[in-house]
C-alpha cells in the first residue's frame, strides 16, 4: 500500500508541476504578445503623428494659395468695376 500512495502522490506532483508550467508558459506568451502590440502601437501613434504633421502643413499651404487667389480676385474685380464705371 505504501509503494502505492507514492507513486499516487509523484504523478500528482508531476501533474501539479506540468500544470504550472503550462500556466506559467502561457502568462509568457501573453505578456509577449501584449508588449508586442504595445511597441507596435507606439510605433504607430508616432507614424500618424508624422503624417498628421505632413497634412498639416500641406494644408496650411493651400490655404495661403486660396488667400492669395482671394486677393488676386478681389483686385480684378475692382479693376473691373473701374471699367464698368466709366
Amino acid at each position: 500500500m505504501s509503494t502505492k500512495s507514492i507513486r499516487i502522490e509523484k504523478t500528482e506532483v508531476k501533474t501539479i508541476d506540468l500544470t504550472f508550467w503550462s500556466i506559467l508558459f502561457m502568462i509568457l506568451i501573453a505578456v509577449v504578445v501584449w508588449i508586442s502590440l504595445f511597441l507596435n502601437f507606439g510605433k504607430n501613434v508616432e507614424s500618424y503623428r508624422e503624417s498628421l504633421a505632413v497634412s498639416q502643413k500641406k494644408i496650411n499651404g493651400t490655404e495661403q494659395k486660396i488667400v492669395q487667389l482671394n486677393d488676386e480676385i478681389a483686385k480684378i474685380t475692382q479693376i473691373l468695376n473701374s471699367y464698368e464705371g466709366k
